[in-house]
């Protein structure tokens, strides 16, 4: 079965409630789901779900709760095994999906999927070693979960985190976010072709309450969130909308489980290859335009290496090439080391955020320190973000804390590790980096991030 987009004569998006595909009776709220890097052309619209599907989707989820779990965990594991299939076969549909709604090039978007394919296959082999800070997460009880996600990771964020809420028994209930909604229906497609393929093997029939996805925006999580049939949150996002959401759950004893991206640090050993990571930094900060929660914001370097490296990170900066995400010459940058594709974000509201912010940086006394220049026609055509650096970006200044999801980096030099790992502790991202030559200094970075996953090269 192919992936489509499911929309109504009118062109609103539809849901997938009780095993099924509705209309919204909702009009109200319609934001327009725009081709990236062609302003003029618009797929569709994104109304908020109604409260009679939403109900709907709730009570279902609740209904069929038993159902699913007695199904028991030898078919949800092989409903895996068989969402990976049905995600294998389709794997071109969603790169075509991936690249014109999220802006995403055709190599970006298969390592996504590629990705997402590693994960839910590691799932279903068994107990693996694991090293590092682990923390529990998911429902402490079967219920009925409700899950939201972002936009970025459309794919390995969504379906790694229902699956993961399935396979423990509980049905689900998903919002994703209304930047998405081809990709999401995409995903929910994908998603049901498996549980479906699983449930035929084993002589069962599919509980259509098991999964639903509603789409809207904050007002439909809400709705969902205080509704009486769900017990539990999984959420994935920003740490401001986090604080929401947990303060929401709190005051309806409801159980939540956050997961929040901030700005991530790569810190520059005076011992690194500089080189290698200069870039590094030009990859992190040019995929998916920045919109990833793994993406670096801020390059620190050893005072003693800052002069290199910055001299390194502008000669890459001239390699950038940018421009709509299925052209030619981005095809090319993706297939030579030497260059960086940079594509359109997601929509206007991203774009004139990272513009604010930017501008408000400088107000405040950072340096506009490089920002590539583009075509008129070609920032007319989408919504091209610049890649930009700044730099004496200080505590007060909004760039400091602010999480950009775009193509803008700070570069800082510090006087040794002690005031890197000051200044990661003290931001909270969801990764920190470090570049350096030696086990022992890798080794004590990792040990002293706090909260954060370290990855290096040594």
């Amino acid at each position: 079965m192919a992936v489509r987009a499911v929309k109504n004569l009118q062109g609103t998006y539809s849901v997938f409630v009780n095993g099924r595909w509705s209309s919204t009776a909702r009009l109200q709220g319609l934001v327009e789901n725009t081709n990236p890097w062609d302003v003029e052309h618009i797929y569709g619209n994104v109304s908020e779900s109604d409260e009679t599907l939403i109900d709907e989707a709730c009570e279902v989820a609740a209904r069929d709760l038993s159902q699913w779990q007695e199904m028991g965990p030898q078919l949800r594991n092989n409903a895996v095994s068989f969402v990976v299939a049905a995600l294998q076969e389709n794997a071109a549909e969603l790169v075509t999906v991936l690249t014109r709604e999220l802006g995403k090039t055709a190599a970006d978007a298969q390592e996504e999927i590629d990705e997402t394919i590693s994960l839910l296959t590691a799932e279903t082999d068994g107990p693996h070693p694991v090293s590092g800070r682990c923390h529990a997460q998911g429902p402490q009880h079967a219920s009925a979960v409700l899950i939201i996600t972002p936009f970025s990771g459309a794919v390995v964020i969504s379906l790694s985190q229902i699956l993961g809420v399935l396979l423990a028994g509980n049905t689900v209930v998903w919002t994703p976010s209304p930047r998405a909604p081809e990709s999401s229906q995409a995903v929910a497609q994908i998603l049901v072709q498996g549980i479906q393929a699983a449930a035929v093997q084993a002589g069962q029939e599919f509980p259509s309450g098991t999964f639903s996805m509603l789409l809207g925006g904050a007002a439909c999580s809400s709705a969902v969130m205080r509704h009486p049939q769900i017990s539990a949150v999984e959420f994935t996002g920003s740490q401001q909308t986090a604080t929401q959401v947990a303060s929401e759950l709190l005051a309806l004893d409801k159980e939540c489980h956050l997961h929040t991206s901030g700005p991530n640090q790569l810190y520059v050993h005076e011992s690194a290859d500089l080189d290698e990571a200069a870039r590094r930094f030009l990859v992190a900060k040019t995929q998916s335009a920045g919109q990833r929660c793994t993406s670096v914001q801020d390059l620190l370097c050893d005072q003693a290496v800052h002069e290199a490296l910055l001299k390194r990170v502008l000669e890459l900066a001239e390699k950038v090439v940018t421009g709509a995400s299925n052209s030619a010459s981005l095809a090319d940058a993706d297939s030579d080391p030497k260059h960086f594709s940079l594509t359109p974000l997601v929509d206007k509201a991203a774009l004139r955020r990272c513009q604010k912010l930017v501008s408000r940086a400088v107000e405040e006394g950072a340096s506009l320190l490089y920002q590539q220049e583009l075509p008129r026609e070609l920032r007319r055509a989408g919504f091209y973000m610049p890649f930009t650096l700044l730099c004496n970006v200080s505590r007060d200044n909004v760039a400091y804390d602010a999480e950009f999801m775009g193509p803008i980096g700070i570069i800082s030099s510090v006087s040794d590790m002690s005031e890197a790992l000051a200044i990661i502790n003290h931001k909270q991202g969801q990764v920190a980096a470090i570049a350096a030559t030696g086990r022992d200094l890798i080794r004590s970075f990792e040990q002293q991030t706090h909260g954060t996953a370290a990855f290096w090269e040594a």
